[in-house]
């Protein structure tokens, strides 16, 4: 009885800062101590050092201040940072709050109880007045002299019903509509049925009808059942078609002169991400691949990609062996300088952006890096028959937050292969450590391809960075 009670919490001050008990604990600005979420830097192969642990640094600022409080700490400034809350105060609540609880705990458990024990009053009264009410009813009913009824069927409102015929000598037995509720677990029946008859025969032939009508209901439901199976089935035959043709049109346009155009929207499918996070996307994972040709002639494939639990960017390498060499070279003994973090302002024109971009990601870093040039094609380098499979690398954002993936394009090694009439068909791998590993994807194209409106690949590049990742963590804290 006691859980139906919500007691008013009581509350206490110390050292000026209010704290409320409510049952459970004492609170801060609806916060308990917590001493098991702590920070820690994360390594990674390159060297790189988290200083923010991503659980830590999604708690609410008032969090944070309850934390300090708890431990003695002020709750304004640095000290807010958990990190640095650690060299200042043991992880354990100040022993004066200790005393505090223990005292305010007698006072509301002493208030709970005189509420439960009211609660428990009014309930009881509330209930009597229900069999009363029932009482009434049962005999004018059943039991009045110019009645003429032997039976009477509660499918709902029969709270009180069995102990109303129960003062009244009347014979009462329940109806379960199980069946039903077996065989269409989703539809909405009456749980159960209550009869009261003034006759043993009389309650015995009203079950019964009742029965009868269970049956003739579940016959009517089947065959409601089978009917919209078959309509959908129509229905997504009929899709199926139509995708197929569809398919089919885009792969033709797709193979032009004998050569392959891949870009364009694509269809993916991935039974690994699927099956653990039970995708239930309407348009599903989706791919498009845009090929660029900047104002210098650079040539660029790229793609946006929406893979359900992330989402952004991927960028293709060249094939030349001899400009993988070179990249290799520069990234041997040293980390892959991640120079595409530059400040710049989104509007700058495009001009600026592709300047940035000759040596890498920022003009401001030595051209001698190479890393970035992986990302320009030779004319010559298209996907073909010959040259079906492209490595890639990727930036993103899980969906559900919205959190930059930090270090995704330091994954090892991922590639797509394309296949079919014009190409028109791939599979590939994708790696993301943090959710599923690495997995198989596939999928078909669906449309044509159409030129990038501006689309700033080294924007959006940057814009996933790990510096923009550390900056979003800072507007945390303001």
């Amino acid at each position: 009885m006691s859980g139906y009670v919500n007691t008013r919490g009581i509350k206490v001050t110390h050292n000026g800062l209010d704290f409320m008990y409510s049952g459970d604990g004492l609170l801060r600005l609806g916060y308990k101590f917590d001493g098991d979420t702590v920070t820690h830097p994360r390594h990674y192969k390159t060297g790189t050092v988290m200083k923010v642990y991503k659980a830590a640094s999604k708690k609410p600022r008032n969090w944070w201040r309850a934390q300090c409080a708890f431990r003695g700490v002020p709750e304004d400034g640095e000290k807010e940072m958990l990190w640095k809350l650690k060299g200042a105060a043991p992880n354990v609540v100040l022993p004066e709050l200790v005393e505090l609880e223990k005292e305010v705990k007698t006072r509301w458990d002493a208030k709970h109880e005189a509420a439960v024990k009211r609660e428990k009053a009014k309930r009881e009264k509330a209930k009597r007045k229900i069999v009363d009410d029932k009482i009434k009813a049962l005999t004018v009913a059943l039991l009045d002299k110019e009645s003429e009824q032997e039976v009477l069927v509660y499918k709902n409102d029969w709270h009180g019903v069995e102990e109303a015929a129960e003062s009244l000598g009347l014979v009462v037995k329940a109806f379960d509509w199980a069946q039903v509720r077996r065989r269409f677990p989703c539809d909405q029946y009456y749980g159960l049925c209550i009869v009261v008859g003034t006759s043993e025969a009389a309650v015995d032939a009203q079950l019964a009808t009742l029965r009868q009508e269970e049956q003739d209901l579940i016959k009517v439901k089947e065959q409601a059942a089978r009917e919209r199976e078959q309509v959908e089935e129509l229905r997504e035959r009929t899709e199926r078609e139509e995708q197929a043709r569809k398919v089919a049109a885009v792969a033709k346009e797709s193979e032009r002169n004998g050569s392959w155009d891949v870009t364009g929207t694509w269809k993916i499918f991935s039974d690994a991400i699927e099956e653990k996070y039970l995708c239930d996307d309407r348009d599903g994972m989706t791919l498009t691949i845009y090929r660029h040709v900047d104002k210098k002639g650079r040539i660029q494939m790229y793609a946006e990609f929406n893979f359900s639990i992330c989402e952004g960017w991927m960028r293709f390498e060249t094939q030349d062996e001899a400009a993988k060499a070179m990249d290799a070279r520069a990234s041997t003994g040293q980390k892959r300088k991640r120079h595409d973090d530059s400040d710049e302002d989104e509007d700058e024109d495009e001009d600026k952006d592709e300047d940035e971009d000759e040596y890498g990601y920022d003009s401001d870093h030595a051209s001698n890096d190479l890393s970035q040039k992986i990302f320009y094609l030779l004319p010559t380098e298209v996907p073909s028959l010959s040259e079906p499979t492209w490595t890639y690398r990727w930036r993103g954002r899980e969906t559900g937050e919205g959190e930059i993936e930090v270090m995704a394009d330091q994954e090892k090694e991922m590639s797509m292969t394309f296949s079919g009439r014009g190409g028109a068909k791939l599979k590939g791998t994708w790696s993301c450590q943090n959710y599923v590993g690495t997995v198989e994807f596939h999928g078909f194209k669906t449309s044509m391809g159409i030129t990038p409106d501006r689309v700033r690949i080294q924007s959006e590049w940057r814009s996933l960075s790990e510096k923009a990742w550390n900056r979003e963590c800072a507007r945390r804290w303001h």
